[in-house]
């Protein structure tokens, strides 16, 4: 029999409450404090992603960023795709704004670690007034531009990736889909095969 040190009871539900209650004041502490290491990265004229489309997360530039507990070089795909959308719609953007939106929205997944959950996407494109709505990986057909997102390989233990994605009518262009700096121009259904959640997203 496994040993609970929270106890029974009233004690075990107050002792929870503390660690949950203290878990979200150090994520918020964490992002106060992130926020001001990346704003210094988005000021230097070498790393800055002010109105700049991210395809090179696992690059030197996007090194200087942090997200969470982690470095954003490994998580935060997410915060880039709804960056590089808002790019896309003339929305005045940085990397260290929209991951301090993902941050004070609670979508981080056990403090960045794992990344963002893709399901609270629309909660971060409310904040910059982005309409959206959800679509299945079939639905995709209406030019405009998507985020989706996908379990790597098809496989769950190898994480999720989340990427934007513009479609022209006829060719799919999918940003930072690995990181490298490049764009690709595959259909997203021969990467996207690990299929969880997308949104088709406009602005009025």
């Amino acid at each position: 029999m496994g040993y609970d040190p929270t106890g029974k009871g009233i004690k075990k539900f107050l002792v929870k409450l503390f660690l949950s209650s203290h878990w979200d004041f150090y994520t918020y502490i964490v992002s106060e404090i992130n926020y001001k290491h990346n704003q210094k990265s988005d000021a230097d004229p070498i790393t800055t992603t002010k109105g700049q489309v991210i395809n090179d997360q696992k690059k030197d530039r996007i090194k200087s960023f942090d997200y969470g507990f982690a470095s954003a070089s490994k998580t935060s795909c997410e915060a880039i795709a709804v960056h590089n959308i808002k790019t896309f719609l003339g929305i005045d953007s940085t990397l260290s704004d929209t991951t301090r939106d993902f941050q004070d929205e609670g979508a981080m997944i056990l403090g960045g670690f794992f990344g963002s959950n893709p399901y609270t996407i629309g909660k971060v494109l409310n904040l910059s007034m982005l309409n959206y709505r959800r679509v299945s990986l079939n639905e995709m057909n209406t030019q405009g531009y998507y985020i989706i997102s996908f379990w790597n390989n098809g496989k769950i233990f190898e994480g999720l990736h989340t990427v934007a994605v513009y479609f022209d009518g006829n060719i799919y262009t999918t940003y930072n889909l690995k990181g490298d700096g490049k764009e690709y121009y595959d259909h997203p259904s021969t990467y996207a095969y690990g299929y969880i959640c997308g949104y088709y997203i406009w602005r009025n």
